[in-house]
């Protein structure tokens, strides 16, 4: 969105696009990280611009975290709003009438001002499913929703697991000791039919030997 390239996936925005990313769980020194990360990706040497701004809420009262959003979104208005994590603009994600309250008000927001709106919100433990009524009410405005796992070898797999335009291939990336994303892709390893069949032919046959 603000013009970087990351793999196959290249921008299409203009040098006037712009970004507001709010942050409900991690400490300062955090996601004062978390903009250097983003500005080395994009290659810029600056500390501040005017094309992204990064903000704190973790110690912001539930309550104001999400009239706050709406003022700077207001303000500024930007081309994309990231907020990580939708959760706690709620008391409750269970509660269906506070997780219609923020649904609501994040879509009338996106609409009126017209940017589009991403939300980072944690899955259930046993399945792909997001959190809650929260993430039930969210599943049906959200016009693209993708999951993203970490495997045994340190892959970030991203799926997308509902789609409402051009669906979007799965791709992956990795984190390197510095904390930068990178891409990188999985090596798929191929067997042919006949051979499969062979070495289990040969393993039974071993196996029958062993036994007699």
């Amino acid at each position: 969105i603000l013009g970087g390239k990351f793999g196959n996936i290249k921008p299409t925005f203009g040098d006037k696009s712009k970004i507001l990313f709010f942050d409900t769980e991690q400490n300062r020194p955090n996601v004062q990280a978390l903009l250097q990360r983003i500005l080395i990706l994009r290659g810029w040497a600056e500390e501040h611009n005017d094309r992204l701004k990064i903000y704190s809420l973790r110690e912001m009262h539930v309550i104001e975290r999400l009239r706050y959003i709406s003022r700077k979104i207001d303000a500024l208005r930007p081309t994309a709003v990231f907020i990580d994590g939708l959760a706690d603009l709620a008391f409750d994600f269970n509660d269906i009438e506070q997780s219609q309250d923020v649904i609501i008000k994040i879509s009338q927001i996106a609409s009126s001002k017209g940017c589009t709106i991403f939300f980072v919100l944690h899955t259930n433990k046993n399945d792909m499913n997001m959190k809650g009524h929260l993430g039930t009410l969210a599943l049906q405005k959200c016009s693209d929703v993708f999951y993203i796992e970490k495997d045994e070898e340190d892959f970030f797999n991203v799926t997308e697991t509902d789609c409402r335009n051009i669906p979007i291939k799965d791709f992956s990336f990795k984190i390197d000791n510095d904390g930068i994303p990178y891409p990188a892709k999985k090596e798929i390893i191929e067997i042919d039919e006949q051979e499969k069949d062979n070495k289990n032919e040969t393993g039974k046959t071993k196996k029958q030997r062993k036994r007699k």
